[in-house]
């Protein structure tokens, strides 16, 4: 069993960057719990529920935001978070300890009783489903929407400690694709490119976002061609692991 993470967290809808916040003594289980409930669209905040019924489950990050060494700040440093959101989907404006209460069995009922009523044709998402062509314009635009001081983290840097608990959650995991294709503009890089010419010629660049202004080329538009594997002005780009 790994450490458990004491802390703020956020879940993030990277379309409309609105923000559920919370906090808990145990984040990763927090996290898996807060996936479930939305997965069977049971989840008890329904401004969030709705959200993740209407723009789909990739368009959601889980986010740690601050780790703690002790639970005494937990509630102080979660409600300065939620002070300081302007775009958020927590109903409730105080933080409260909700992992030392338990509900009665009457709010249980209650909650189950909710549940039930929004599920088949009740369901605000029943029937809808997010098309490619919508996810397509999403890759393209959102690029230019979480840079910069639009990036809810501009400004700020994780404490040492902070870095060390990341590091080690991602040891072992392979990372997906949309993360490295975030790499290819840093030559420190985890990514590299050969691109593929008309003509038959090839050669490499290391990045992808330095060669397209050198060369007047969309940038956007050159990664939404290579994700749906076709030529951008007679140019195949094949990102490989360097």
């Amino acid at each position: 069993m790994g450490k458990k993470i004491i802390g703020v967290y956020q879940i993030r809808n990277i379309i409309n960057e609105k923000v559920y916040i919370g906090s808990s003594l145990n984040i990763d289980e927090r996290f898996k719990k807060h996936k479930q409930t939305l997965r069977r669209n049971k989840h008890h905040n329904i401004h969030l529920q709705r959200a993740w019924n209407k723009y789909g489950e990739s368009n959601f990050i889980f986010e740690v935001l601050i780790v703690l060494k002790k639970k005494n700040k937990l509630l102080k440093t979660e409600q300065n978070y939620i002070d300081n959101s302007d775009k958020k989907y927590n109903i409730a404006e105080t933080a409260t300890a909700t992992y030392d209460y338990k509900h009665t069995k009457s709010t249980k009922k209650k909650i189950s009783e909710f549940a039930k009523s929004r599920t088949g044709s009740k369901n605000p998402f029943y029937g809808k489903k997010v098309t490619e062509e919508m996810k397509r314009k999403a890759r393209i635009t959102l690029g230019d929407k979480l840079t910069g001081k639009n990036n809810p983290f501009y400004g700020k840097k994780h404490s040492k400690k902070t870095l060390k608990l990341l590091s080690k959650k991602l040891i072992g995991r392979k990372m997906p694709k949309s993360f490295l294709e975030k790499q290819s503009g840093n030559e420190r890089g985890a990514k590299k490119y050969i691109i593929q010419y008309a003509n038959g010629k090839e050669c490499e660049i290391y990045n992808l976002k330095k060669f397209c202004a050198l060369n007047e080329l969309d940038y956007r538009a050159v990664i939404d061609h290579r994700y749906n594997k076709k030529s951008y002005k007679g140019m195949n780009f094949i990102s490989i692991l360097s």
